[in-house]
């Protein structure tokens, strides 16, 4: 039985050392490479996909440049609001009419108001 399991494993790897040779034997050994970079590129689905995310990405840079526009006009005002309640030619009360005025109209309805509030004739709806 030993002997019986050294001559098969020796056989074995006899068989094991020839294969390798046998291969090279048949003709030479051809290796292919792939550019994945330029096959990446060229397939036009990953074309459809970079078009999407640019539509995308245009989007949400226009959404974020009105966000931009519209915050620093708001700050802008706020701005403007602080200068003229800290104006010595404002009187106390009309600062305090001022302060009081909604936030989420313009200069200019809030200056309506606030005559309207000084004549008595606004009801906050």
């Amino acid at each position: 039985m030993v002997c019986f399991m050294k001559k098969s494993l020796s056989i074995l790897s006899a068989l094991m050392l020839a294969f390798p040779v046998a291969v090279f034997a048949q003709g030479t050994l051809k290796i292919g490479t792939v550019d994945m970079q330029r096959a990446f590129k060229e397939y036009n689905k990953t074309r459809e996909a970079e078009a999407k995310i640019n539509d995308a990405k245009n989007s949400a840079r226009k959404e974020y440049d009105d966000r931009a526009e519209d915050y620093k006009k708001a700050l802008d005002e706020i701005n403007n609001l602080n200068k003229q309640l800290e104006s010595p030619a404002l009187s106390a009360d009309r600062k305090i009419v001022m302060t009081k005025l909604p936030r989420s109209r313009t200069w200019s309805e809030r200056s309506a108001i606030s005559v309207k509030r000084a004549n008595g004739n606004y009801r906050n709806s």
